[in-house]
């Protein structure tokens, strides 16, 4: 991902909610090579030839180095000088984000082998238009995607809200092509959402699944979505 898009996302949007990343959990799977340090208050040390990660309360999670490619480190987390030296050693990338995702800086060796494509990403970081390219063709994606499930939930039930949201998705999507700024298209992003949930809560029959919209049972949904 480029790193302009990590200027602003939030778990996915710029804006202050760092306590709802406070929450997560580190995240860690054999079958993949970047290390996401997630929880608040984690350390992390090093072992013989693992890395060992430390949360209160928790059992700790030992972590072979050779499998880690890229470790990425959000917020209050603790890293020791040991745990540095294998990561230098072992050309593995660190990087610092703050809890909101936004970039601080990296831990590398020089001589990391995608030290190139490192450097690339914070050149693009700098050019408007391909900021807006990608931007675009997320929020694009975004709006695709909301339509299309509006449209399988509301083929049967024939919701006249639910129909007027997809149209005005619809529209809002044709517009996109004409947005030349991320100003724009963030206001577009968030027109959408509008027509979005208030549709989606009309589509769930559910009795016993509840959704409002709200900021706080949002996020909820959000949890479950993503």
């Amino acid at each position: 991902m480029p790193l302009s898009a990590a200027t602003e996302t939030v778990c996915l949007e710029d804006v202050e909610f760092e306590g709802d990343l406070a929450d997560c959990k580190n995240i860690w799977n054999p079958e993949m090579a970047t290390l996401y340090l997630i929880e608040q208050g984690t350390a992390v040390y090093k072992e013989n030839l693992r890395f060992v990660i430390w949360v209160d309360d928790e059992p700790r999670k030992e972590i072979p180095i050779r499998e880690v490619d890229r470790i990425l480190v959000f917020g209050n987390i603790q890293v020791s000088t040991q745990a540095i030296h294998a990561c230098l050693q072992e050309k593995i990338v660190v990087m610092f984000l703050g809890l909101s995702g936004y970039y601080k800086g990296h831990l590398w060796n020089w001589e990391a082998s995608h030290l190139s494509n490192e450097l690339l990403q914070i050149e693009r970081r700098q050019d408007a238009a391909f900021q807006l390219q990608v931007s675009g063709a997320i929020v694009r994606g975004k709006l695709l995607n909301s339509k299309q499930l509006l449209l399988r939930l509301n083929r049967k039930r024939k919701v006249p809200e639910v129909a007027r949201a997809i149209a005005g998705i619809s529209s809002d999507i044709e517009t996109l092509v004409t947005v030349n700024n991320l100003d724009s298209l963030r206001g577009y992003e968030g027109i959408s959402a509008a027509r979005y949930f208030p549709a989606l809560g009309k589509s769930i029959v559910n009795p016993n699944f509840s959704f409002r919209c709200e900021t706080a049972n949002l996020l909820q949904i959000r949890s479950i979505l993503y």
